[in-house]
């Protein structure tokens, strides 16, 4: 998991160390959506650099980057890579002829 090694419980392996002091807590299952997601920052490199693999996709939950993200610009910059990779994703598919 990208990050991973910056923000440690935003992983399977910190969600397990979590899950069961939250359940006693709260009496209900831990949320598992707000902690199974990547460390922005890392991703964010992760776009632009294509290490430690390609980020070719992203899905944003509760909010648009260009309101909330300190650096506009930047986030410009990674929506068009993966907006530019969606497309040439979609273009070299193969496509059926209609007759």
């Amino acid at each position: 998991m990208i990050g991973y090694d910056k923000a440690p419980l935003m992983s399977w392996k910190g969600f397990e160390l979590i899950a069961e002091p939250w359940e006693k807590l709260h009496g209900l299952p831990s949320p598992t959506i707000h902690r199974l997601g990547s460390f922005v920052p890392a991703a964010w490199e992760a776009i632009l650099s294509g290490k430690p693999y390609p980020i070719t996709a992203a899905i944003t939950l509760g909010g648009n980057p260009m309101m909330w993200a300190a650096n506009t610009r930047k986030c410009i910059r990674l929506l068009r890579v993966i907006i530019s990779s969606y497309t040439s994703c979609r273009n070299s598919g193969s496509r059926r002829r209609r007759n």
